[in-house]
């Protein structure tokens, strides 16, 4: 059944006009389980919107609990580009260019840009690391630093982590080439201004340019560290589809070889092909057969952020045991990406070194 939801699936984020789909014998219960774990829900609902009144449909009881959880995904992303754009003015009179990461900006690149389901707001400063901390600990003396971001708990319901740099590697030795990656390109993605939707307001989010081999590089950590979700490629899916050069196909490929992501990359063009029917001019790199049908296989076993993979059990309270089966996660993948899965075990102990440096 699940090649069924997956049809729905791009049936639900097509733009095309007029776009038919077969929904005879659809288990209506048993999408959107799939749609709840792999936080899909308003965007599956999206597709019901476009049924034709002679197709299949889920029950009355089954449509009103779907309606009702995309009307509270639509509220919060209303909530959240709110919080965006304010937070960014906040920061600009503070004396701090911002630029949100992923969430809100990816929601824009949606048919329906209240259809993704929100999570939290990452927004990354341009500072110094300690100049941030000190501006954030003003405000909350206790916030959590780590090691790219520290958490800045000003607003009820509302996670907000700001960054210091948008990401890193798992492995030390491509970390020290993308952090290069991130000072040379930084400036441009304070300054790449869009409008969110009914004159909420405004934000920066990255560039097209640089959101390619970020959101890349986000994919690869997670899938390493905990697992990823078929959400977080629909994103990617929707970046690539904006278009590029092959001048910039041709670079990207170069940089994303540099940093140690050529194999992830081969394997996430191979799950938009097959998940999306992605057409191979959006592609970086020549599709990795072997990667990605792992990855597809850990993306529907697992779910978003492996929140449903019954061989982990992420426990928020337990931090000892939640690092362990991060450690099991990890040490799963390592035939697959070595380094990358080394780097998870040891690269907490170069952060130490560095943090007393």
């Amino acid at each position: 059944m699940t090649d069924k939801y997956l049809e729905f699936l791009r049936f639900s984020i097509d733009e095309n006009e007029g776009t038919a789909i077969n929904t005879e014998g659809m288990d209506w219960e048993g999408l959107f389980e799939f749609a709840y774990e792999q936080t899909l829900t308003g965007v599956i609902y999206h597709g019901i919107e476009k049924l034709r009144e002679s197709d299949s449909r889920p029950n009355d009881e089954l449509a009103l609990k779907w309606f009702v959880m995309s009307e509270k995904i639509k509220k919060k992303n209303i909530t959240l580009n709110m919080v965006a754009a304010k937070l960014t003015e906040r920061l600009g009179k503070a004396g701090f260019k911002s630029c949100v990461l992923k969430g809100q900006g990816n929601a824009l690149m949606y048919p329906n840009p209240y259809m993704r389901n929100a999570g939290d707001i990452d927004i990354w400063l341009d500072g110094s690391k300690k100049d941030i901390i000190a501006f954030v600990r003003k405000k909350a003396p206790d916030a959590i630093a780590r090691y790219h971001h520290i958490d800045y708990p000003i607003i009820k319901d509302v996670e907000i982590e700001i960054h210091y740099s948008p990401t890193f590697s798992n492995n030390i030795f491509n970390d020290i080439p993308m952090q290069k990656f991130v000072r040379e390109h930084r400036h441009d993605q304070f300054d790449n201004w869009v409008e969110l939707p009914e004159d909420t307001g405004q934000i920066c989010r990255p560039t097209d340019s640089f959101n390619r081999i970020f959101q890349l590089s986000h994919i690869m950590r997670h899938y390493i560290r905990e697992g990823i979700g078929i959400r977080h490629f629909m994103d990617y899916y929707f970046l690539l589809k904006r278009g590029f050069t092959e001048e910039e196909r041709i670079q990207d490929e170069k940089t994303i070889h540099r940093l140690g992501m050529k194999k992830m990359a081969g394997g996430v063009m191979y799950v938009l092909k097959e998940m999306f029917l992605m057409d191979e001019k959006y592609m970086l790199v020549k599709p990795n057969e072997h990667v990605g049908n792992k990855l597809i296989q850990e993306i529907l076993l697992a779910g978003n952020f492996a929140k449903h993979d019954e061989r982990y059990q992420y426990n928020s309270n337990n931090r000892l045991k939640n690092y362990q089966n991060r450690v099991k996660h990890t040490l799963d993948n390592f035939r697959l990406f070595p380094s990358e899965a080394l780097g998870v075990i040891t690269f907490p102990m170069w952060r130490q070194f560095r943090s007393l440096k």
